[in-house]
C-alpha cells in the first residue's frame, strides 16, 4: 500500500497536482496518501522530493453530506461519474454526472449533481469509455437493462437503453475506450453470473462468463471465458483488445 501510494504522488505532474489532490481528498483516496505520511513520521505538508516538487494542500470538495461512490473519470479527464448510493443497506444507486474544473479541481455544480443519468445498483454501476462519437458511460438499471449515457454538459446528457435483452446477473460492466477502433465505435463488455447477481464467492453460481456487445449490433451477445464461478475473470479496458 506504501509504495503504491508513492506511485500515485509521482505521476501527478506539477500542473495538475492541485487539481487531482483536491478530487482525490473528496473521492476519499488520500487516506492512503495520509497514511503513508504518517508511517514515515510527517506531521506537516508534504513534499516531494523529485525534480517536481510540490507542497500537499489537501481541500475538500463536493457536499460533505453526500456519498460518493463508485468514481470514474471520463478518459478525457473532463467529466466525473459517479454513485449515489442509498443509506438502507440496499447497494441501490442513482448515477450522476458533473463537470471537473481543469484548473481548481471543484466540480461543476458544487455538489456533483449535474446530470442525473438513471437508478442503478452496486452491481450496475456505470464505467466511463469513448468512441468516435465521445466520451460515454454505461452501466445497468435495476431492471437489468443496459443504459448508454453520453455527457454534453455538466448537467445535461442523452440517455439510451440499449435493446440488448435485461439480464439483472451482470455485473462488472466496462465500456471500451477507443476512439479509433475499427468501425469506429464502442464496445461493452461485462462478467455473466450463472443465477443471481453478486461477487464470484456466492455459491449460488457455480460459473461466470465474460460477454460482450458492440455498440453497432447492441442486439447480439457475444461469448467468451467459461470460467468456474471461484475465478476471477479480468475486468477493465486491457481486456478491450481480447473483445475486438
Amino acid at each position: 500500500m506504501k509504495l503504491l501510494c508513492h506511485q500515485l504522488m509521482r505521476i501527478i505532474t506539477t500542473k495538475q497536482a492541485r487539481m487531482w489532490r483536491k478530487i482525490l481528498v473528496a473521492l476519499g483516496i488520500m487516506a492512503c496518501a495520509s497514511s503513508c505520511g504518517s508511517e514515515s513520521g510527517s506531521t506537516g505538508p508534504e513534499v516531494d522530493p523529485g525534480n517536481n516538487a510540490f507542497t500537499r494542500s489537501d481541500v475538500a470538495v463536493g457536499d460533505p453530506n453526500v456519498s460518493y461512490g463508485s468514481t470514474e473519470f471520463s478518459p478525457d479527464w473532463k467529466y466525473l461519474i459517479w454513485g449515489e448510493y442509498a443509506t438502507d443497506g440496499t447497494g441501490n444507486l442513482v448515477v450522476w454526472h458533473c463537470e471537473v474544473n481543469p484548473e481548481t479541481g471543484d466540480l461543476i455544480p458544487a455538489d456533483g449533481k449535474g446530470f442525473r443519468a438513471f437508478e442503478s445498483t452496486l452491481w450496475g454501476r456505470a464505467s466511463a469509455g469513448r468512441d468516435a462519437q465521445g466520451v460515454n458511460y454505461v452501466g445497468m438499471n435495476r431492471s437489468g437493462q443496459l443504459v448508454l449515457v453520453r455527457p454534453t454538459s455538466a448537467t445535461t446528457g442523452t440517455v439510451a437503453i440499449l435493446p440488448t435483452p435485461a439480464d439483472i446477473t451482470r455485473r462488472a460492466i466496462y465500456v471500451s475506450d477507443a476512439p479509433e477502433a475499427p468501425g469506429q465505435i464502442g464496445y461493452v463488455f461485462w462478467i455473466k453470473n450463472e443465477n443471481v447477481a453478486g461477487s464470484a464467492g456466492d455459491t449460488r453460481n457455480t460459473w461466470v462468463e465474460l460477454r460482450y456487445i458492440s455498440l453497432a449490433d447492441p442486439c447480439v451477445i457475444r461469448k467468451k471465458s467459461l470460467a468456474p464461478a471461484s475465478e476471477r475473470l479480468s475486468s477493465g479496458v486491457n481486456v478491450c483488445p481480447l473483445v475486438f
